[in-house]
């Protein structure tokens, strides 16, 4: 049986490469990611600490039981563990015949976690390439809404040139707001396939809201399965 762990002596910090490290009766264990004895309740209560060859090394009863800095470390190691992706659709639920295993497909709500905003999402690099495009053709116009209005106010700006740029900006602010629609449509869902083992790994004790971990421990919810589309609910019926 996975002892308890006192937290009198025991302390938790991150190495520089994001290793966790505890110190634990004068002894110093490199860990894999804590888990949660209790996902759906007690959030703060009952963390399995594991070694990086998978044996667990102890339980620790409460999260506030330790000192400030050892709370924050494993708060933050937890919270990169327990990331929740929110389904909005389900797509396709299959049992594989040969591992019984159960595939879904599903459309998942938003950008995935941690991942960097698009930085031609602005328009900057239609506008830019709007211009690359223009200069080869006159050499004079300008790149930018503010460049153009600077030629429109040039006395030494020619009429031609002035109504080229305004034609060019126009064409650049329809582009610009088409792919900041089509930014928006893209990042608003985002399909995903996995894998679960059985019944036991969806979760509904909190029915409508509905939480699922599949093979590779990864952690979904649907906050009201009764509110999903007609479709979605007959795939997923046998399991809520």
């Amino acid at each position: 049986m996975t002892p308890f762990l006192s937290t009198d002596d025991l302390k938790l910090w991150q190495l520089d490469d994001g290793s966790l490290v505890m110190k634990h009766a004068g002894r110093k264990t490199l860990l894999s990611s804590p888990r949660r004895a209790l996902p759906l309740s007690n959030l703060d209560e009952f963390i399995v600490f594991s070694d990086l060859d998978g044996n667990e090394v102890g339980v620790l009863r409460s999260i506030h039981d330790l000192e400030e800095s050892s709370r924050i470390v494993l708060q933050e190691a937890l919270a990169r563990e327990y990331v929740l992706e929110r389904i909005t659709r389900i797509l396709e639920v299959d049992k594989e015949p040969l591992t019984g295993q159960t595939r879904w497909r599903v459309e998942l709500e938003g950008e995935a976690p941690g991942s960097e905003p698009d930085e031609t999402a602005n328009g900057s690099t239609v506008l830019q390439s709007t211009s690359q495009h223009s200069t080869a053709h006159s050499g004079k116009i300008a790149v930018t809404k503010t460049d153009a209005h600077a030629a429109e106010e040039s006395e030494d700006t020619t009429k031609g040139t002035v109504t080229t740029a305004n034609k060019v900006n126009k064409m650049a602010n329809l582009l610009h707001f088409s792919r900041d629609k089509n930014v928006e449509e893209s990042t608003s869902t985002r399909e995903r396939e996995f894998y679960i083992s059985g019944q036991e790994d969806v979760q509904t004790a909190r029915y409508p809201h509905i939480f699922i971990v599949d093979t590779d421990r990864n952690r979904y919810e649907i906050l009201n399965c009764e509110q999903l589309d007609i479709e979605s609910r007959r795939l997923a019926e046998r399991f809520f």
